[in-house]
């Protein structure tokens, strides 16, 4: 994807995939409630692997539309846990990396104690 973000008086630059996704699976841990983000079972060799490999970041026309798989702590609210994760992923590409983003999905793959 390699998303170049909205103009800063003349510079231009470019920031990867890889990045965008680590930038925005540490913004939905830092979401109270979430547990942790889903070690994806193909992928679960390292800790930053599974970090960023649970952040999709599919091909967009224009702005940013990331899905992120979640695991929700028993008790929680689900639907405000995602909300805020949605809320705090888009806030986070928009202010660290200046990038348009179009919508957040969250997929909550499971609840644990």
């Amino acid at each position: 994807m390699n998303l170049k973000p909205r103009d800063t008086a003349g510079i231009e630059y470019r920031i990867g995939d890889e990045a965008l996704r680590l930038l925005a699976a540490l913004a939905a841990r830092e979401v109270e409630g979430v547990a942790s983000q889903v070690e994806d079972s193909e992928l679960g060799i390292l800790a930053r692997r599974r970090l960023v490999g649970s952040v999709e970041l599919p091909e967009r026309e224009a702005g940013a539309a990331p899905k992120v798989t979640i695991a929700v702590r028993y008790g929680r609210s689900i639907p405000e846990v995602a909300r805020q994760v949605q809320r705090r992923v888009a806030g986070a590409l928009r202010e660290q990396a200046g990038v348009e983003v179009e919508r957040v999905d969250v997929h909550v793959a499971e609840v644990v104690a």
